[in-house]
């Protein structure tokens, strides 16, 4: 004799997350094109995820860690190279209660980046000792269908219902992208080489307003270059952009999390005080809609109360368009099938 009024919401929740750091360390050899190491000016390194795979408990990461370099030969003033060496990841990483379904999330990021010169065999410092600790934070999540009840009422007797508001979270869209993105700066001193461009204090988020997604990336370059009088220079540079991802559905509210790494940076000349530089922003995230909905918590059945009945043998209704027969049920203490079988109708009126 209890009705319920049930329904079907998907929503995404967050199953595991784990963080793991480990290290990466190799002894590079110059090339024999290459002068002789004098001094390391600085060196910057990122990486990069190239394939993940998700089995039972456990993320499979792939990837490789992309170090440069930057050094003044031993012999020649005002000198400046840059070399890059990339080194490869393989990581397994545990992750309890991940399986091949689980939708996952991946950064790596890197906490410490060590270089030293080091002489070889013939005393000459043509080695590079490389170590860095990577950080690697994984988060898995699934998207499972709930069956809640939304309202109800006993044919026989009185109830009452505890209700309260349910969140459900569903994806709408997935960012994982790389965008070119040139800007153009100028320096004071003039330049006549650009030697290296490192991207520093990297930041990635995503904002909502007003049912739109805006998408926020910013760095600080570190430019190293000869000025116009060939004296090596450095510079600071702020570096930003934003963008609007395209979505499938409009009026919704939203949620979501992004993070990014700069791939490559490059620095072309423009005019005798000005340069254009071009970075490889990888970009991964995720867009959830938000949705609330007032579901019973609880039913308390009072049978020795009995319910409010019609003593009409025949009740003649005339519903409005777009009625639903459930509040036609409840408002006669009948049934939403015994409306049917008498009408032969669906659960909305044409």
């Amino acid at each position: 004799h209890i009705q319920l009024k049930k329904s079907a919401f998907k929503s995404r929740n967050i199953i595991c997350q784990a963080e793991k750091s480990f290290d990466l360390s190799e002894t590079v050899s110059l090339e024999s094109d290459k002068p002789d190491i004098g001094k390391i000016l600085f060196a910057n390194a990122f990486a990069v995820v190239d394939s993940k795979k998700t089995v039972t408990g456990k993320m499979l990461i792939k990837g490789e860690l992309v170090c440069d370099v930057v050094y003044c030969p031993d012999k020649g003033d005002n000198k400046m190279l840059k070399l890059r060496h990339t080194m490869p990841i393989s990581q397994i990483i545990d992750l309890a209660g991940a399986d091949e379904k689980s939708s996952c999330m991946l950064n790596l990021s890197v906490m410490r980046l060590m270089v030293n010169s080091k002489a070889d065999s013939t005393g000459k410092n043509r080695l590079l000792e490389i170590a860095a600790k990577i950080s690697a934070l994984a988060k898995c999540s699934e998207t499972k269908e709930f069956s809640c009840v939304l309202d109800s009422y006993s044919t026989k007797c009185e109830l009452e219902t505890e209700n309260e508001t349910v969140d459900f979270c569903v994806p709408v869209a997935e960012i994982n992208e790389t965008r070119t993105v040139r800007k153009s700066f100028e320096l004071q001193k003039g330049i006549k080489e650009i030697c290296s461009i490192k991207a520093e204090d990297i930041c990635a988020k995503i904002t909502f307003n007003e049912n739109r997604a805006v998408v926020s990336f910013s760095a600080l370059l570190i430019v190293l270059y000869l000025d116009s009088k060939g004296v090596p220079s450095c510079a600071e540079k702020s570096f930003e952009f934003e963008y609007e991802p395209n979505l499938p559905v409009k009026n919704i509210k939203l949620s979501g999390e992004i993070c990014g790494v700069v791939k490559d940076v490059s620095g072309l000349i423009t005019g005798k005080d000005s340069f254009e530089v071009s970075a490889d922003v990888f970009l991964q995230g995720e867009i959830c809609q938000q949705t609330e909905e007032r579901v019973v918590k609880n039913i308390t059945v009072d049978e020795s109360k009995e319910g409010t009945k019609e003593n009409s043998a025949l009740i003649i209704y005339y519903p409005q368009k777009g009625e639903k027969l459930w509040d036609i049920a409840k408002k006669y203490n009948t049934t939403v099938v015994l409306l049917k079988e008498e009408n032969g109708c669906g659960e909305e009126i044409g």
